[in-house]
C-alpha cells in the first residue's frame, strides 16, 4: 500500500525475468509503455472494488440551496452512511425517482426526512436544514496518491514513476502481472490470473468480513436466520 509505480513494474518484470528499466512513464520504448497502460487498466479496474481504502468521508455544507457539487474524486456512495451534524432526521439517499417527483410537485410534504438524490456530479437535496452539515461515505475514484503527499487520493491513473498505489500492493503486482504474461504469449498466464483471483478472494474477504444473513422481515428483527461470524 505504498508501492511508486516503479516499484510495481520492477517487480512485475522481476517475477517474469525480464530487465527492469530506468524509467516507465517517461519511456518511449513500446515494451514500457505497454506496461504503464496495464498498470492503469489495473488501477481503473481495482478502484471499483469495495476495498476500505477508497473510503472517504464527505461533507455538504448546507444552506438555502438546493444543489451542491459532490466531492472531487467521488465515484459512488455508500449506502445507508448519510447523516447530519447535531441532527437525528433521518436522511433519504436515494430517493426514488417516483417520490421525488411528487415532493418536486408539491403534492406531498418532506416531513421530518432529509430527501437527497445524486444528480450527475452534483448533489440536490430537497428540504436542506441552512447552517447544518451533511456527512456521508464515498468511495473515492482515485486509488493513486503523490510522492508529496503519499497517503492523499489524487490521481485515477499513473503519470509519474513516483506515483504512489493506495491500495494493496500485491494485489496490483499480480493484475499486472497476468496481463503483462497474456499480451506477451505466455502459456501460462491463466495460472497466475487464477492466482490473482484467489489472492483477491482473500484480500476482499479479511477487508469486508462475513455477515450475518437475514430474512427479510418488518419490526420487530426476529433471530438472525445464520451467524456467520460463528466459529464452526
Amino acid at each position: 500500500m505504498s508501492f511508486t509505480l516503479t516499484q510495481i513494474l520492477d517487480t512485475v518484470n522481476d517475477r517474469m525475468a525480464f530487465a527492469r528499466s530506468t524509467a516507465y512513464a517517461a519511456s518511449t520504448t513500446i515494451a514500457d509503455r505497454q506496461l504503464v497502460a496495464m498498470a492503469n487498466e489495473s488501477a481503473a479496474v481495482l478502484r471499483t472494488l469495495p476495498l476500505t481504502r477508497l473510503l472517504t468521508l464527505g461533507t455538504i455544507a448546507m444552506t438555502a440551496a438546493t444543489t451542491y457539487n459532490l466531492p472531487t474524486g467521488f465515484f459512488q456512495y455508500v449506502a445507508d452512511t448519510a447523516f447530519m451534524d447535531s441532527n437525528l432526521t433521518p436522511v433519504c439517499w436515494p430517493t426514488t425517482p417516483d417520490v421525488w417527483n411528487q415532493y418536486q410537485a408539491g403534492n406531498l410534504a418532506p416531513g421530518a426526512v432529509l430527501y437527497v438524490r445524486q444528480m450527475g456530479t452534483q448533489l440536490a437535496i430537497l428540504n436542506p436544514v441552512n447552517g447544518v452539515n451533511l456527512y456521508f461515505e464515498y468511495e473515492s475514484a482515485y486509488p493513486i496518491a503523490v510522492t508529496a503527499t503519499p497517503t492523499v487520493p489524487a490521481k485515477a491513473a499513473f503519470t509519474l514513476d513516483t506515483d504512489v498505489w493506495l491500495l494493496d500492493d500485491e494485489l496490483i503486482v499480480k493484475d499486472v502481472k497476468w496481463r503483462a504474461e497474456k499480451h506477451n504469449g505466455f502459456d501460462d498466464w491463466q495460472i497466475t490470473k487464477q492466482e490473482m483471483n484467489a489472492y483477491l478472494h482473500d484480500l476482499l474477504t479479511r477487508v469486508q468480513g462475513n455477515r450475518t444473513i437475514a430474512p427479510g422481515q418488518g419490526w420487530p428483527v426476529g433471530v438472525p436466520y445464520a451467524d456467520l461470524w460463528r466459529p464452526a
